[in-house]
C-alpha cells in the first residue's frame, strides 16, 4: 500500500519521536509511539471489515482522538475518509452517506445507527448512492461536504497533494517547531479540523484538544486557555470575539489564524493589544479636514498607501511583522479621515445629496459583497504577490479617479480660536442643530443595542439552526445583498417621508428582522436577516444626508468626525457586551433586548416633531444656480452672521 504524504510525514516523526506526546486531551496524552500503534490497530479492523484501497468510510465522531486515530487509519488502508456530524439531522447524514457512496463506517459507541444502516443501504443496493464526487484513480483523503445553504449538501474530493501543501503553508506561516502546540476544537464537518489536527503530527508538534464544554462556553473555554495555552491556534472572527472579553487582555497564543469570514481591523488590533489611534484620532483628523483643500489631500493619502501596501512585499516571516502593523495603521488613518464626506458638500447640488448617498451604500454594500470572493480567488491563483500589488493598483486608480473629479472646493476658513474650541466645535454644532442631534442620538443607542447582533447571530447559527460556523459567511452575503437593496431605494423613501419617516420605517424593518431570526426555520431566519440588511441603509443614509446638508462645509470634518465616534464607540461597546452577555443569556434574549433598542429608537423621533432646519448651501449650489463664470475664481464661504452653532443659510 501506497501511504499519502501527510501519513508519511507523520510516521516519519513517529520513528523520530516515538516517545514525544502527539495529542493531548481530556483523558490523558498519547504519544507518536501511542498514537501509531492504536492507528494500525484500527486499520487492521477496518481491513478485516472489508475496507480497500479507495473505498470511502464514514466517520462520525467529535474532534479529538477518535477522530485522528479513525483518519490516520484509514489513510494506512488508501482508504477516503468522510467525516459526519454525530449532531446532524438523521436526513442530512443519510444523504451524505449516499452521495459519497459510502460503504464502510468507522464503528464508535455512542453512535444512534443512522449511518451504519445508511451504509447497509448502499452496499445491498437497496438505495441508490447518489452521483457524488467523481473517482479520480488515486484515492482522495477525504470528502468535505458544503453546508447545504443553497440546495443539499455537496461532496468534495481534498486530494493527498493539496492537503499537504495547505499544511505545510500552516506550518510554515505559524513558525512552528518540532513540540510546539496547537489547539484543536473545530467541528470535523468544517474545514479546519483537519490542519488543526494534521499541521502538529506533520511538523512533530502536540495537538491540544479543547473540552467539548469549551465549544458553547466562552468563559470556560478562555479559562481553560489561559490555564495552558495551546501556542498556536486557528479560530474565526466571531469565535474570537466570544473569546476576547474573558481573556482580559492576557495573551492565549503565540500564533492565530483567523479566517473563514471578515476580520474586521478593529478586533485584529485588539487581538495584538493595540489600541485603534485612528479611530480614537478621529475628531483630530476631522478638524485636519476642515482647515486645507479636501482633495489634494485625498489624492495625496490614496496615493501615499499604494506606494505603502507595496512594502507588504517585502514580509517573508515573523520578523516583519512590524510592516504589517504599519500599513495597517496607515489605512485605519485613511478609512478614519472623513475627507471623502466632506469633498461631496462642495462637490455635489444640496438637491442630489440624498440620491448619491443612497447610490454610495448600495455600491459599497455591493463591492463589500464581491471583494472577498475576488480577493480569495487572486490569491489562490495567483499568491499573494499579486494581491498586493492588485490592491496598489486599486488604491492608485481611487488617486487617479479623485485627481480627475473636476470640483470648486470652498476655502479652508482663517484659524481664528483655539485648537481646543476648534476640535470640540463638531460637537458644539451637533447639539445646536434638534433634527441632526436626535437622529445621532437615536443611530448611537441604536447601534449600542444592535452590536451584539454578531455574537448573537453567531449563537443562533450554532444553537437554533444547527448549522456550522461557515454558515455565518452566507448570513453576511445575504445581510449584505439586502443592504445593497435598501441603499439603492432609500432615497426614493426620503424623498416622500422625510428624515424621520424614513429612519423609522429603517428601524421597523431590522425590528421585524431581529424576531425573525428568533426562529429556527432557515427560510425565515434568512428573510429576517434580509430585513435587517435593507433596515440599516435607511437609517444610515437619512443621518448621512441630513450631516450633508444640515452643517456648513468647512464643519463638515468636525460634524463628520464627531459622528463616527460616537457611533464606532457605542457599537465597540455593545459588541463587548455581546460577547461577554452570550456566557450568560440566551440567544433569543438578546435579539428581543436589540428588538426593543430598536422600536425605543423609533418612538424617541416620534415622540415629539421636530422641524427640519434650513438647508445650509454648498458651492455646488451657487453653480447650479449661477452656472460656472468664465475665468471665475475659487469659491469662498462668506459668514452670514449667523450664530455659531445653528444652520445658516449663505
Amino acid at each position: 500500500m501506497s501511504a499519502g504524504p501527510s501519513l508519511r510525514r507523520f510516521l516519519h516523526w513517529a520513528r523520530v519521536q516515538p516517545d514525544t506526546a502527539a495529542i493531548v486531551d481530556e483523558s490523558g496524552e498519547l504519544s507518536y509511539a501511542a498514537l501509531e500503534s492504536a492507528s494500525r490497530a484500527r486499520a487492521a479492523a477496518l481491513s478485516a471489515d472489508g475496507v480497500r484501497p479507495g473505498t470511502r468510510v464514514a466517520v462520525e465522531c467529535g474532534y479529538g482522538t477518535d477522530y485522528v486515530v479513525a483518519l490516520l487509519a484509514i489513510w494506512l488502508l488508501d482508504a477516503v475518509a468522510v467525516p459526519l456530524d454525530p449532531a446532524a439531522p438523521a436526513e442530512r447524514r443519510r444523504h451524505q452517506v449516499r452521495q459519497a457512496h459510502c460503504t464502510a463506517a468507522v464503528p464508535f459507541p455512542h453512535a444512534d445507527g443512522i449511518v451504519d444502516a445508511a451504509v447497509l443501504d448502499v452496499v445491498s443496493g437497496r438505495v441508490a448512492a447518489a452521483a457524488g464526487p467523481p473517482d479520480r484513480g488515486e484515492p482522495a483523503a477525504y470528502i468535505l461536504f458544503t453546508s447545504g445553504s443553497t440546495g443539499l449538501p455537496k461532496g468534495v474530493e481534498i486530494e493527498h497533494t493539496g492537503l499537504l501543501t495547505m499544511l505545510d503553508y500552516f506550518s510554515n506561516a505559524m513558525g512552528l517547531r518540532p513540540g510546539d502546540r496547537m489547539l484543536a476544537h473545530s467541528s470535523i464537518v468544517f474545514d479546519m479540523p483537519v490542519p488543526e489536527m494534521l499541521v502538529p503530527l506533520t511538523s512533530g508538534g502536540t495537538i491540544a484538544v479543547a473540552p467539548s464544554r469549551c465549544a458553547r462556553n466562552p468563559e470556560f473555554f478562555a479559562k481553560w486557555l489561559l490555564a495552558q495555552p495551546p501556542g498556536a491556534a486557528y479560530a474565526t472572527p466571531s469565535q474570537l470575539r466570544l473569546l476576547l472579553p474573558f481573556l482580559a487582555g492576557e495573551r492565549a497564543f503565540t500564533h492565530l489564524v483567523s479566517a473563514g469570514e471578515a476580520l474586521p481591523a478593529a478586533l485584529a488590533e485588539e487581538l495584538d493589544g493595540v489600541v485603534t489611534v485612528p479611530g480614537l484620532s478621529a475628531p483630530l483628523l476631522g478638524h485636519l479636514v476642515d482647515r486645507v483643500h479636501r482633495k489634494p489631500l485625498l489624492v495625496r493619502m490614496y496615493g501615499g498607501m499604494a506606494v505603502l501596501v507595496l512594502s507588504l512585499l517585502a514580509v517573508r516571516g515573523s520578523g516583519q511583522l512590524w510592516i504589517i502593523y504599519v500599513v495597517a495603521f496607515a489605512y485605519g488613518v485613511l478609512v478614519s479621515t472623513p475627507a471623502r464626506q466632506t469633498l461631496l458638500k462642495d462637490l455635489l447640488p444640496s438637491s442630489d445629496a440624498v440620491q448619491a448617498r443612497s447610490l454610495l451604500i448600495a455600491t459599497r454594500e455591493g463591492v463589500r459583497i464581491a471583494s472577498p470572493v475576488a480577493g480569495a480567488g487572486v490569491y489562490v491563483a495567483f499568491g499573494g504577490v499579486a494581491l498586493a500589488v492588485l490592491g496598489a493598483l486599486t488604491l492608485s486608480a481611487a488617486a487617479l479617479l479623485i485627481g480627475s473629479v473636476k470640483v470648486v472646493e470652498s476655502e479652508p476658513d482663517p484659524v481664528e480660536e483655539s485648537f481646543g474650541t476648534s476640535l470640540a466645535a463638531g460637537l458644539r454644532y451637533l447639539r445646536g442643530t434638534p433634527l441632526l442631534f436626535r437622529l445621532t442620538l437615536a443611530m448611537v443607542v441604536f447601534l449600542g443595542g444592535i452590536g451584539m447582533l454578531e455574537t448573537a447571530a453567531f449563537a443562533a447559527v450554532d444553537h437554533g439552526l444547527g448549522r456550522p460556523a461557515a454558515f455565518v459567511g452566507v448570513m453576511a452575503s445575504i445581510q449584505g445583498a439586502g443592504s445593497a437593496l435598501g441603499g439603492l431605494v432609500s432615497g426614493t423613501v426620503i424623498r416622500r417621508l422625510g428624515d424621520v419617516g424614513t429612519s423609522c420605517v429603517g428601524y421597523g424593518l431590522v425590528a421585524v428582522g431581529l424576531l425573525l431570526c428568533v426562529s429556527h426555520d432557515v427560510a425565515l431566519f434568512l428573510v429576517g436577516t434580509t430585513l435587517i440588511g435593507a433596515g440599516l441603509p435607511f437609517v444610515a443614509v437619512v443621518l448621512g444626508a441630513a450631516v450633508h446638508l444640515y452643517a456648513p462645509a468647512r464643519m463638515q470634518g468636525r460634524v463628520n468626525a464627531t459622528v463616527n465616534t460616537a457611533k464606532d464607540g457605542a457599537q465597540t461597546l455593545s459588541l463587548t457586551a455581546g460577547a461577554a452577555l452570550i456566557g450568560v443569556l440566551d440567544y433569543r434574549v438578546m435579539y428581543l433586548v436589540m428588538t426593543v433598542t430598536t422600536v425605543a429608537c423609533a418612538i424617541s423621533l416620534l415622540v415629539r416633531s421636530i422641524p427640519a432646519p434650513e438647508v445650509v448651501p454648498s458651492v455646488a449650489d451657487a453653480q447650479a444656480d449661477a452656472g460656472p463664470a468664465p475665468d471665475a475664481a475659487p469659491a469662498r464661504e462668506q459668514d452670514s452672521g449667523a450664530p455659531t452653532g445653528e444652520p445658516r443659510v449663505r
